[in-house]
């Protein structure tokens, strides 16, 4: 395990034998925030080196609507995988993208009778908008994409680490949105 500012990363190999490296954002301050951010940059940039499509977590700055994040991913040829979104609560749900309508509104039906239920809550919504995206796409795209106004960062994860450490062997890289932390520290 490697220990930043702001991040846990974890690697090793897995049972399939790919090197696997695992980015956990551990972020406590405004700084380590910044600390985080800084360092995704600067691995868009290796990335970019690299060239070819790569995994991403966007975090955006604030709930986005569903057509935005379609008009996002058209713009920027992404191929989105899932989706974490924003209920009233401030609870989180993922979703395969696009979502499914019906299941949508099924599990908007039981949690707002298990809510009422449970703590009285009268008008739950489950989707307030979207707070991150998972997605593949290619890395000048990517790159793009981090230009765009509501979105916040564009994390490739370590792919620094990755490179460093593979000696040869394919290799997976999971990263996750930040959302989090920056509504908490901003």
């Amino acid at each position: 395990m490697i220990q930043l500012s702001g991040e846990d990363i974890l690697f090793g190999l897995s049972k399939s034998g790919k090197f696997k490296v695992v980015s956990e954002p551990k972020i406590n301050s405004k700084v380590n925030l910044e600390d985080y951010v800084k360092r995704a940059q600067q691995r868009r940039s290796i990335a970019a080196q690299m060239g070819g499509k790569i995994f991403a977590a966007v975090t955006v700055r604030t709930p986005l609507a569903f057509e935005r994040i379609t008009e996002l991913e058209k713009r920027h040829a992404l191929g989105i995988i899932f989706v974490k979104i924003r209920s009233s609560n401030g609870g989180t749900v993922f979703s395969r993208w696009p979502p499914d309508q019906q299941w949508l509104e099924s599990l908007q039906q039981n949690l707002s009778v298990e809510l009422k239920e449970r703590s009285g809550i009268e008008d739950f919504k489950l989707v307030t908008g979207v707070i991150a995206l998972y997605a593949l796409g290619e890395v000048k795209d990517l790159e793009e994409l981090q230009n765009e106004s509501d979105v916040y960062l564009v994390d490739v994860g370590p792919v620094d680490v990755a490179e460093q450490y593979r000696d040869g062997k394919e290799t997976t890289v999971k990263v996750s949105d930040i959302y989090y932390y920056l509504e908490k520290f901003s």
